[in-house]
């Protein structure tokens, strides 16, 4: 069952579809504002609640009070440009990483000058004008409230929930004993299992250099390694790109093989874009921020098919792209 959280957020974003469709532009980005704003805060004071040391506490207090400068202002009384400058300051998102255990790659593409820059042309308009907001700023608002809503996990949590299945007993590969979750080798073979991250406190197989759930390094590389690791991605991804496409089987290894390699997302992404055509990856980008909750609506769709014209994809690329994404989503929903 979705929490009363949940149901709320849930029912903003219905609202800001709403705004969509009957094209109050403007309405869409206050109200997508709005909701920045209220997910900043409540980001914020979880941090604050899980946040033990006192000497850390200070540190945000600290970071607070030099936001709100000379005008004395609350917490209370920050608005959404405060906040933004606030998780900057403070690096608050490194905080929210660890404690949702996730590097939240998809919301680090959200451009937070330019919420603030649209939320303040809406809050100083007449609210209904079009003339004022277009459809497509509208729309990015939307995609990108929504983007930080799922990746930050206040929503998507009770469907994941809903579909967890039971793990299967873990057995050491080396030898096929039953093992116990908190063994680190295996009593029969001796063979290592694994470790936790010292960043997210998750378990990490055997061999991977950066964690899978936080992206934080696990063994550190001289520049030597790094370069040999580099071009040992290189290599497979020309592989993998020779059709242009990089499937739901295709994407598995390649991960796999950048958390053995222990490259970061941002390495790898600038990697794939020398063997293949940057149109298609930037479409593939937008294809995640799509169908970040699974699905994809007819705003979305709109603004997919906008993307295709301004990049110029051939229709059947575009096709071909999108059923490999589904396939992905699919995968990961059986996991």
């Amino acid at each position: 069952m979705p929490t009363r959280q949940e149901e709320t957020y849930q029912r903003k974003l219905h609202e800001v579809e709403g705004h969509l469709s009957l094209g109050e532009y403007a309405l869409c980005v206050r109200d997508c504002g709005v909701l920045f704003e209220r997910i900043l805060r409540q980001l914020y004071h979880e941090i604050l609640r899980k946040t033990k040391s006192a000497g850390e506490r200070e540190r945000y207090h600290a970071c607070e009070r030099a936001v709100a400068g000379r005008r004395n202002l609350s917490f209370r009384e920050f608005e959404l440009g405060d906040l933004i400058q606030l998780f900057r300051k403070a690096k608050a998102w490194d905080a929210v990483r660890r404690l949702k255990g996730s590097d939240l790659s998809k919301m680090a593409r959200i451009k937070w000058e330019t919420v603030k820059r649209l939320r303040d042309r809406a809050a100083h308009g007449n609210g209904r004008s079009p003339l004022t907001l277009g459809d497509d700023e509208a729309l990015l608002m939307y995609l990108w409230v929504k983007i930080l809503l799922y990746d930050t996990a206040l929503l998507g949590r009770a469907a994941k929930a809903g579909t967890a299945r039971k793990a299967p007993p873990q057995r050491c590969p080396g030898c096929d004993m039953n093992l116990r979750k908190q063994w680190r080798f295996c009593p029969l073979c001796g063979r290592q299992l694994g470790s936790r991250c010292p960043n997210c406190d998750r378990d990490v197989e055997p061999g991977h250099k950066i964690c899978r759930f936080c992206s934080a390094t696990l063994e550190k590389m001289g520049a030597g390694d790094l370069a040999k690791a580099k071009h040992a991605y290189r290599q497979l991804c020309k592989g993998a790109y020779l059709d242009q496409v990089v499937g739901a089987r295709e994407r598995r290894v390649l991960e796999e093989k950048r958390l053995e390699l222990g490259l970061s997302v941002r390495q790898t992404e600038e990697i794939e874009k020398t063997c293949v055509a940057p149109e298609v990856i930037e479409y593939g980008k937008l294809l995640e921020l799509a169908f970040i909750d699974g699905r994809v609506n007819k705003h979305e769709r709109k603004f997919l098919q906008a993307s295709i014209e301004r990049l110029r994809l051939e229709p059947e690329l575009a096709e071909h792209l999108e059923r490999e994404h589904k396939k992905t989503l699919k995968r990961r929903s059986r996991q």
